[in-house]
Protein backbone atom coordinates (compact mmCIF):
# COMPACT_ATOMS: atom_id res chain seq x y z
CA UNK A 1 0.00 0.00 0.00
CA UNK A 2 0.93 3.69 -0.99
CA UNK A 3 2.10 5.84 1.90
CA UNK A 4 -0.27 8.77 2.75
CA UNK A 5 2.44 11.61 3.50
CA UNK A 6 -0.05 14.45 1.67
CA UNK A 7 -3.52 14.88 2.61
CA UNK A 8 -5.50 17.88 1.44
CA UNK A 9 -8.62 19.28 3.02
CA UNK A 10 -10.56 20.81 0.10
CA UNK A 11 -14.04 22.82 1.19
CA UNK A 12 -16.38 21.24 -0.99
CA UNK A 13 -18.22 24.64 -1.77
CA UNK A 14 -15.04 26.23 -3.14
CA UNK A 15 -15.26 25.39 -7.01
CA UNK A 16 -11.24 27.06 -7.77
CA UNK A 17 -9.66 24.58 -4.79
CA UNK A 18 -11.06 21.85 -5.81
CA UNK A 19 -10.60 22.46 -9.42
CA UNK A 20 -6.54 23.06 -8.32
CA UNK A 21 -6.46 19.84 -5.98
CA UNK A 22 -7.58 17.62 -8.20
CA UNK A 23 -4.01 18.88 -10.42
CA UNK A 24 -1.47 18.49 -7.39
CA UNK A 25 0.20 15.78 -6.55
CA UNK A 26 -1.37 15.02 -3.07
CA UNK A 27 -1.35 11.32 -1.61
CA UNK A 28 -5.17 11.49 -0.64
CA UNK A 29 -8.13 14.63 -1.07
CA UNK A 30 -10.08 15.16 1.66
CA UNK A 31 -13.70 16.80 0.04
CA UNK A 32 -15.11 18.73 3.03
CA UNK A 33 -18.71 18.89 3.50
CA UNK A 34 -19.45 19.34 6.92
CA UNK A 35 -17.88 22.50 9.08
CA UNK A 36 -15.96 23.69 6.06
CA UNK A 37 -19.25 24.28 4.21
CA UNK A 38 -21.42 27.79 5.28
CA UNK A 39 -25.08 26.08 5.48
CA UNK A 40 -26.36 28.43 3.10
CA UNK A 41 -24.16 26.32 0.51
CA UNK A 42 -24.16 22.96 1.93
CA UNK A 43 -26.34 21.54 -1.00
CA UNK A 44 -23.85 23.59 -3.90
CA UNK A 45 -21.02 21.82 -1.93
CA UNK A 46 -22.62 18.65 -2.26
CA UNK A 47 -23.29 19.00 -6.05
CA UNK A 48 -19.46 20.13 -6.59
CA UNK A 49 -17.45 17.30 -4.90
CA UNK A 50 -20.13 14.91 -6.76
CA UNK A 51 -18.48 16.51 -9.96
CA UNK A 52 -15.57 16.43 -8.85
CA UNK A 53 -15.63 12.52 -7.70
CA UNK A 54 -17.19 11.92 -11.22
CA UNK A 55 -14.22 13.48 -13.23
CA UNK A 56 -11.39 12.07 -12.43
CA UNK A 57 -10.02 8.63 -12.70
CA UNK A 58 -7.15 7.64 -11.38
CA UNK A 59 -4.93 9.95 -8.77
CA UNK A 60 -4.72 10.63 -5.65
CA UNK A 61 -7.39 8.64 -3.27
CA UNK A 62 -10.58 10.75 -2.48
CA UNK A 63 -12.64 10.92 0.18
CA UNK A 64 -15.63 13.10 1.93
CA UNK A 65 -15.69 14.11 5.20
CA UNK A 66 -19.52 13.75 6.42
CA UNK A 67 -21.36 15.08 9.13
CA UNK A 68 -21.91 12.99 12.09
CA UNK A 69 -25.03 10.69 12.77
CA UNK A 70 -27.10 13.09 14.87
CA UNK A 71 -26.84 15.59 12.11
CA UNK A 72 -30.14 15.98 9.65
CA UNK A 73 -27.51 16.71 6.80
CA UNK A 74 -25.89 13.24 6.99
CA UNK A 75 -28.61 11.41 4.78
CA UNK A 76 -27.97 13.69 1.49
CA UNK A 77 -23.86 13.62 2.55
CA UNK A 78 -23.67 9.92 2.13
CA UNK A 79 -26.08 10.31 -1.33
CA UNK A 80 -22.88 12.21 -2.63
CA UNK A 81 -20.37 9.08 -2.16
CA UNK A 82 -23.28 6.44 -3.01
CA UNK A 83 -23.25 7.75 -6.10
CA UNK A 84 -19.60 8.10 -7.05
CA UNK A 85 -19.20 4.33 -5.66
CA UNK A 86 -22.16 3.08 -8.04
CA UNK A 87 -21.07 4.99 -10.80
CA UNK A 88 -17.42 3.65 -10.60
CA UNK A 89 -14.92 6.48 -9.57
CA UNK A 90 -12.53 3.60 -9.11
CA UNK A 91 -13.58 2.71 -5.37
CA UNK A 92 -11.26 6.11 -4.41
CA UNK A 93 -15.07 7.98 -2.97
CA UNK A 94 -15.13 6.50 0.73
CA UNK A 95 -16.31 8.96 3.99
CA UNK A 96 -14.83 10.20 7.00
CA UNK A 97 -17.60 10.33 8.88
CA UNK A 98 -16.87 13.74 11.54
CA UNK A 99 -15.64 12.13 15.36
CA UNK A 100 -19.11 11.45 17.72
CA UNK A 101 -20.00 8.93 20.82
CA UNK A 102 -19.79 5.56 19.83
CA UNK A 103 -23.40 5.47 19.87
CA UNK A 104 -23.66 7.78 17.17
CA UNK A 105 -21.38 5.52 14.76
CA UNK A 106 -23.74 2.46 14.89
CA UNK A 107 -26.69 4.82 13.52
CA UNK A 108 -24.07 6.09 11.12
CA UNK A 109 -23.09 2.75 9.93
CA UNK A 110 -27.53 1.95 9.42
CA UNK A 111 -28.25 5.60 7.42
CA UNK A 112 -24.91 4.55 5.49
CA UNK A 113 -25.64 1.20 4.12
CA UNK A 114 -29.58 2.63 3.15
CA UNK A 115 -27.42 5.46 1.25
CA UNK A 116 -25.84 2.93 -0.60
CA UNK A 117 -28.49 0.18 -0.94
CA UNK A 118 -27.09 -2.27 1.44
CA UNK A 119 -29.91 -2.65 4.03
Amino acid sequence: MKSMRSWLFVPGHRLRMIDKALGLPADMLIFDLEDGVPEAEKDVARSRVAAALDSVRGGPMRFVRVHDAGSSELDADLQVIAHAQSAGTGGCASDVPMAGPARDQSGYSIRRRQASGNH
